[in-house]
């Protein structure tokens, strides 16, 4: 075989390579695409975390509500969220409507929003729920909420 030959085959062997490892990257899901129902839901909570928090804070009566209907009507009227959004904000991306947990001693409310995640079983906000909670005194206002990191695990941040 002529020098000639062999870079002509060699060349074309690394064609060859790099063609496959591109095929094998575009068809391999990435780990957002694997895990996207869980960054979906995370986000809609995150959403209407903030939009709660907010609500709180301007103090717009949104601790009279008891239930998340109410929450969010309240959040479209006082324009915390958009009118649209609505829709988004009452159910997971499984189509399992988000569950409310609400407790008031005193001054201080507790609100936990949480989904019951990937497998369908309510684990009160543990396991693979994802969640929203909000403790309020007064403006004062924490909040914690999930976030789904790249390997499909759940992190939990505070603001």
């Amino acid at each position: 075989m002529r020098k000639s030959e062999v870079l002509c085959f060699a060349f074309i062997f690394l064609i060859c390579v790099f063609l496959f490892a591109g095929v094998v990257r575009f068809l391999s899901p990435r780990p957002s695409d694997l895990f996207q129902a869980q960054h979906i839901t995370s986000n809609s909570l995150r959403t209407l975390g903030f939009a709660l928090k907010n609500a709180f804070q301007a103090s717009s009566g949104i601790e009279k509500c008891n239930s998340l209907k109410e929450i969010i009507e309240h959040l479209e009227n006082g324009e915390f969220i958009e009118k649209g959004e609505a829709s988004f904000l009452t159910t997971d991306h499984w189509g399992r409507p988000f569950q409310l947990v609400r407790m008031a001693q005193g001054k201080r409310i507790k609100l936990l929003i949480y989904s019951f995640g990937d497998n369908g079983v309510d684990e009160g906000g543990k396991g693979d729920d994802l969640f929203v909670e909000l403790v309020v005194v007064g403006k004062n206002v924490k909040m914690k909420l999930t976030k789904v990191v790249q390997n499909g695990g759940l992190e939990i941040q505070e603001y």
